[in-house]
């Protein structure tokens, strides 16, 4: 019986689309678990600060630039014994060729990268210590402004600093070891991680802490998450045999860069479409507004994330799939994973809409999602977000980035507008003008250059999706 335990145990923390969906529950488990208990030892002003200063501080970890999905892609491409990187989209479909037939793992290739990248990540953290010094500050004086100025929540502001610069490295080891395709490993530890968090966050919430000692109890379990996540990749690259290079390889350097410098503006165009609004926000005077718009954007983008779990844990063999041009494979399980996700998404929002507030008001009579028809409209576009959203990092395994302009362009243009119409309308305004600007373009666009580089018809793909048809 015991041995029958054990041995489904180690299943399940060696299943990587088990462990991703636990380290995704896990690490938005703040939001499920510990948000209430915030919403109900917090005052309004205290909730809107802890929810826009961990916004902020997703919007400070966008400093990595992209760098590691092209870590990704690069493993991959040298495991599978490539000896170059594609530069554009013409060269993943002709030009490219394998070192040679025997599929020998390119094992200089991911010591270059290696040293490279932990080069580069040094740079990537500076940066990140300019963005919070002087962005940051800039667009934090509002919130700050409403807590007169209180030391403990500058403090608290620099913690979320220290704490983006060790996120930003962890990134670099995530990326290595889920190119490697250890995924199971890496969820495990984030798993831990967010559970860590979980249990010690409600502890020192009922023992009255602040959300100073929040931040400082994040920042330990961050610097404890790196060593492991280090240690873990100096056992993967001594059992392959790997070691390090001496020397920046700057080839690989210009073969990489032309996608990552599109891709980490890409993400920075991403986080102010689905974020952006929160800076927005964030001016208004009225904090339980506040608190209950950045409410109802996390619980959409925990749902979210939630639900494409089982894609991110199949996304290094997607990308192997891409590489090697298997496409029939890529459409069969792409097939499914969509189908699941929009399932996933589709009944956990309709649940939300029926009985969120009445769970809610459990915690606090102040804070509540916001109005149905304003819900209704984000649901709708969080489904559509998903969707765009598994073609768009199919499609960029091939090293081509076609979303960059589309994306800074239409994250910019909802700040914009959003800053012009909150006064006049309120939360309509802004959440009218995330959707459409959306809707115009980038809901649709990468669906479209994925299914023509998968060579899937749109009316094939629809039967795929619905299950009407088999791939």
């Amino acid at each position: 019986m015991s041995k029958t335990i054990y041995s489904n145990f180690i299943k399940i923390i060696n299943n990587a689309t088990i462990m991703t969906f636990l380290s995704t529950f896990s690490r938005f488990g703040i939001g499920i678990a510990v948000l209430p208990l915030i919403i109900l030892k917090f005052n309004s002003y205290e909730i809107s600060l802890w929810l826009y200063l961990t916004t902020l501080l997703g919007f400070i970890s966008l400093a990595s630039f992209g760098f590691g999905q092209s870590i990704v892609r690069c493993i991959n491409y040298f495991l599978a014994g490539y000896n170059s990187i594609p530069k554009s989209i013409n060269q993943f479909n002709y030009t490219f060729e394998k070192l040679d037939n025997h599929k020998i793992i390119n094992k200089k290739g991911i010591g270059d990268i290696l040293f490279l990248t932990s080069r580069i990540y040094i740079l990537l953290s500076i940066f990140a210590v300019f963005l919070i010094s002087t962005l940051g500050v800039l667009i934090s004086w509002n919130i700050m402004s409403l807590g007169s100025h209180s030391i403990e929540n500058w403090l608290s502001f620099g913690l979320v600093g220290l704490i983006a610069i060790f996120r930003i490295l962890f990134s670099r080891s995530v990326s290595i070891i889920e190119g490697f395709n250890f995924v199971a490993k890496i969820r495990l530890l984030e798993t831990l991680f967010g559970l860590s968090k979980i249990i010690l966050f409600t502890i020192l919430i009922l023992l009255d802490f602040n959300i100073l000692h929040l931040f400082l109890m994040e920042l330990l379990l961050q610097l404890i998450a790196n060593f492991y996540s280090n240690r873990m990749i100096s056992q993967i690259i001594n059992k392959k045999n790997i070691a390090y290079s001496k020397i920046l390889n700057l080839e690989i350097f210009n073969q990489i860069w032309p996608s990552t410098w599109r891709y980490g503006l890409m993400l920075f165009g991403s986080h102010f479409i689905n974020n952006g609004t929160a800076l927005v926000v964030a001016q208004l005077s009225d904090t339980s507004l506040i608190a209950s718009y950045l409410l109802t954007v996390r619980i959409l983008v925990i749902i979210r994330s939630l639900s494409i779990s089982q894609f991110n844990a199949n996304y290094p063999s997607l990308i192997n799939l891409v590489v090697s041009k298997n496409f029939y494979k890529v459409k069969k399980s792409l097939s499914l994973i969509i189908r699941n996700a929009i399932l996933v998404l589709c009944i956990t929002l309709f649940t939300i809409f029926l009985s969120g507030n009445d769970l809610i008001n459990f915690f606090s009579k102040d804070i509540r999602i916001i109005d149905n028809y304003l819900f209704i409209i984000m649901s709708v576009g969080i489904v559509l977000e998903a969707h765009h959203g598994f073609h768009a990092n199919i499609y960029l395994s091939t090293n081509h980035v076609p979303f960059l302009w589309p994306g800074l362009i239409s994250g910019l243009l909802i700040i914009l507008i959003s800053f012009i119409l909150v006064q006049s309308y309120g939360l309509l305004g802004i959440v009218l003008t995330q959707f459409f600007i959306q809707l115009s373009f980038n809901n649709w666009f990468p669906v479209y250059l994925n299914l023509k580089l998968l060579k899937w018809n749109f009316s094939e793909y629809s039967l795929n999706i619905l299950n009407l048809k088999k791939v």
